[in-house]
């Protein structure tokens, strides 16, 4: 009997003082049901003893490819670039470097690109592990579409998350690399993203084939403040260079934007109990934000901890319908 030939899987990780979890994140590639793979992970001047792991590993398994860049540059787009120039495969799959597939993840995805040829792309749902804390804080803001298609508008609404994106490689030939803009150190991959969606088909396997990391938040009240406005400043650097692609609509970049001030007012409520009125304002008299922000909007008048209560009650309530077990983040 003819044996069918598995397509080759480029497994994309970029790793920068991954030492902690990068043999595990190895681990749960090898373990693939779908072995016809090649892992490139390129290490971006660790200090830690990353590279000292790779190295290891690869020597047991040749599929697993240690690249360097020359120095350190804080930019996972330049790493991940780096690997996708080198790869050979049919497919691209994206892999960061503290997360973990599930054992069926590259079969199941490169057998439904194979099926279903006028698809490019494919995603599929996650869940979150990692510190109890923070998952459990996850988990009650958790949301999953239960749609094949991939659109536009739940993009905007962060529904894709890069370690579970399986591409053709002729999409990243035609979409170029992602953005190694500084100002995108942290939004690149969400931007590429929104690239691919606009202007390919991609799809969704209403299975959850990857696991995403949640390390301990620490830092004080003013450490997270300003952790929080380094990310308002990295999502308005997105939706700068979103627009300057001319990528979205201005109807689609004002949905963003509000998805943007409800994200902000929510993590201002539950994260660091500091004021959060005047992101959820700007959110809603765009009246473009996600149906979820009037309510919270319409509830304001109650006290910060009851409000969290309420709305904490409504998407359980909501979630309850939705899904058991694990699920995906919005």
């Amino acid at each position: 009997m003819r044996r069918v030939r598995k397509p080759l899987v480029s497994v994309i990780t970029p790793a920068y003082n991954a030492a902690q979890f990068i043999a595990e994140t190895i681990a749960s590639v090898r373990t693939q049901s779908h072995d016809h793979w090649e892992m490139l992970i390129t290490d971006d001047g660790s200090s830690d003893a990353t590279v000292e792991i790779v190295e290891r590993i690869a020597v047991e398994d040749p599929r697993v490819k240690l690249l360097r860049l020359a120095r350190h540059t804080g930019l996972a787009a330049k790493a991940r670039n780096h690997s996708m120039q080198m790869a050979s495969g049919d497919y691209l799959a994206f892999l960061d470097a503290d997360d973990v597939w599930e054992p069926r993840k590259l079969e199941q995805q490169a057998a439904y690109l194979e099926s279903h040829p006028e698809v490019d792309a494919v995603c599929s749902w996650y869940y979150v592990f990692g510190d109890p804390a923070r998952v459990q804080r996850y988990r009650e803001m958790m949301w999953r579409f239960e749609t094949t298609e991939v659109t536009v508008d739940q993009i905007l609404m962060q529904s894709l998350f890069t370690s579970t994106v399986m591409m053709r490689a002729r999409c990243c030939e035609e979409l170029g690399g992602m953005d190694e803009s500084p100002a995108l150190s942290s939004g690149q991959d969400y931007e590429y993203f929104v690239r691919l969606v606009t202007r390919y088909r991609v799809h969704r396997l209403c299975e959850e084939l990857s696991g995403y990391r949640l390390a301990p938040a620490g830092g004080s009240l003013s450490t997270k403040g300003q952790r929080l406005e380094r990310r308002r400043q990295r999502e308005e650097a997105i939706l700068e260079a979103l627009a300057g692609k001319q990528v979205l609509t201005p109807a689609l970049l004002r949905r963003r934007r509000a998805i943007m001030h409800y994200n902000l007012a929510r993590d201002c409520l539950f994260e660091l109990d500091q004021p959060y009125r005047g992101f959820l304002w700007r959110a809603v008299r765009t009246w473009a934000a996600p149906p979820k922000a009037y309510v919270m909007f319409l509830l304001s008048f109650l006290p910060a901890r009851q409000l969290r209560c309420v709305l904490t009650k409504l998407l359980a309530l909501r979630q309850s319908r939705l899904f058991t077990g694990r699920s995906e983040i919005e």
